[in-house]
C-alpha cells in the first residue's frame, strides 16, 4: 500500500531530463497515482520553451512502462503573468477535479532556487522534498 493516493509533480519539463525522471519514479513509489502538471501550456515556442505540452507528455510517457503510464494523469497549465493567485486557484481546482474527496495528497519536487517557491504554496498537501 502506498503512503498517498495522489502525488503532484509540477514543472515545465523543457525537456524532461533524468532529474525529472528520478522525481517521477519517487512519486510513483509513494503514491497510487501521480498527477503531472505541465506548465507554460499553449505558449508560443521559443528558446526556453521549444516543445508543446503534448510533446512534453509524449517525452514523459516514453520513459515509463505501460503499467506506470496507467498511474499517471496530466494537467496542462497556462502561465498567469502577474496573477499568482489565479494560477494557484486554477491548479487547485484542476487537482480537485481529479482527486475528489481524497485527503492523502502530496506534492513532490526539488527546491533548487527561488523559482521553486510554488512547492510551498499548497499547505494542504504534504511536501516531499527531493535532492
Amino acid at each position: 500500500m502506498k503512503s498517498f493516493d495522489y502525488c503532484i509533480f509540477i514543472g515545465r519539463f523543457q525537456p524532461f531530463h533524468p532529474g525529472h525522471e528520478y522525481i517521477l519514479r519517487e512519486s510513483l513509489a509513494r503514491a497510487e497515482t501521480t498527477i503531472i502538471v505541465i506548465g507554460s501550456h499553449n505558449k508560443a515556442p521559443d528558446i526556453k520553451n521549444p516543445w508543446t505540452s503534448q510533446h512534453r507528455e509524449e517525452m514523459i510517457r516514453s520513459s515509463l512502462s505501460k503499467e506506470d503510464n496507467q498511474r499517471i494523469k496530466f494537467i496542462f497549465m497556462r502561465d498567469y503573468l502577474y496573477s499568482e493567485n489565479a494560477w494557484l486557484i486554477d491548479v487547485q481546482q484542476k487537482i480537485s477535479d481529479i482527486v475528489g474527496e481524497s485527503e492523502k495528497i502530496a506534492i513532490i519536487g526539488h527546491e533548487y532556487d527561488k523559482s521553486s517557491y510554488y512547492l510551498r504554496s499548497f499547505p494542504q498537501w504534504e511536501f516531499i522534498p527531493m535532492k
